[in-house]
């Protein structure tokens, strides 16, 4: 697990460029030049390593949600097949235990998962217009 965010922080770091970032205030913005502060938010070159990070982070999200999703599929499956040897209170324990799994999974995808990915596909797919090409 501590090898996950690897490759999205080795492009995230691989593209910042704090020289350029204040390069760019002060042509672009001379008025708040003076009180420009370059951190690596605000330093990001849009270059094709930045189109590898979104596109590196949208797989990373899709990735662990799918293998939840996985997960939840062998877990129902499993407990269908000994769905006959179960009692009662087991069937009614185990429809709340699904409609559990169905809402712990559908809360962050709506409101976390999708507008993520929303967003950084926004971002590569705009990248080129931010760019004034």
């Amino acid at each position: 697990m501590i090898m996950y965010p690897i490759p999205m922080l080795s492009l995230y770091v691989i593209n910042i460029d704090f020289e350029a970032g204040k390069a760019y205030a002060i042509s672009n913005y001379p008025y708040l030049s003076n009180i420009y502060v370059p951190k690596s938010c605000n330093t990001i070159l849009v270059n094709y390593t930045m189109y590898a990070y979104m596109i590196s982070g949208i797989i990373e999200i899709s990735i662990i949600y799918l293998i939840g999703i996985l997960l939840f599929v062998k877990i129902h499956r499993k407990l269908a097949e000994v769905k006959h040897s179960l009692s009662t209170n087991t069937l009614n324990a185990r429809k709340q235990y699904v409609r559990a799994l169905i809402i712990q999974a559908s809360v962050p995808l709506i409101f976390i998962v999708l507008p993520i990915t929303g967003i950084m596909f926004t971002v590569v797919i705009g990248m080129s217009n931010a760019e004034g090409k």
